[in-house]
């Protein structure tokens, strides 16, 4: 099998840009990756609740990989420590979101073992109630229970919508830029 491609004016002229102008278009991409990574950040930033969260989407670069113009944002890697001494990290909690958990006592269960690990600071020391009880306020009352079920976290996803609301104006400015960067001077 053999297939031919003939080529006009238009792809000669197109093929010699881009053999001169090469290293211009690859420094346009990467600077403009960086001025748009910029932007993610602050966006992604906006539209987390906590400041720690927040603090760690950072870096943002536009830079070359090889053949590859690439722009990157490190987020997360943000700990907190979970009852039971687990490690999670708060970006991704606040991305994805958590499913109902484990029921809440403030202190272990003597008799089950269930609930949050033994702690110096118990119910009595949290509320001055002098009662090993949890509170909390719903609809202006306040709620006194021995335990409660975690109702889970719903997902913010922060930096998922982030990308989406960019998603159309990254693709159209590194467009622009292609082709600001190839036309004849």
């Amino acid at each position: 099998m053999r297939i031919g491609v003939t080529t006009n004016d238009t792809d000669i002229r197109l093929a010699t840009s881009l053999r001169t102008r090469s290293n211009i278009l690859i420094e346009a991409l990467v600077d403009k990756l960086q001025f748009l990574m910029t932007e993610l950040q602050a966006k992604a930033r906006a539209g987390v609740p906590s400041k720690r969260v927040q603090d760690s989407i950072t870096n943002p670069e536009g830079k070359r990989e090889g053949d590859l113009v690439v722009g990157t944002l490190d987020w997360g890697n943000v700990p907190v420590e979970y009852m039971g001494g687990n490690v999670y990290d708060l970006a991704q909690i606040f991305e994805h979101g958590t499913r109902p958990h484990y029921p809440i006592n403030p202190l272990t269960d003597r008799y089950t073992g269930k609930g949050t690990r033994a702690h110096t600071k118990g119910a009595k020391e949290r509320f001055g109630t002098g009662s090993p009880v949890l509170r909390w306020e719903e609809g202006g009352k306040a709620i006194f229970r021995p335990y409660a079920f975690h109702p889970g976290l719903p997902a913010t996803n922060f930096m998922a919508n982030a990308i989406e609301d960019m998603k159309d104006k990254i693709k159209e400015e590194l467009r622009d830029v292609t082709l600001t960067s190839l036309e004849p001077e």
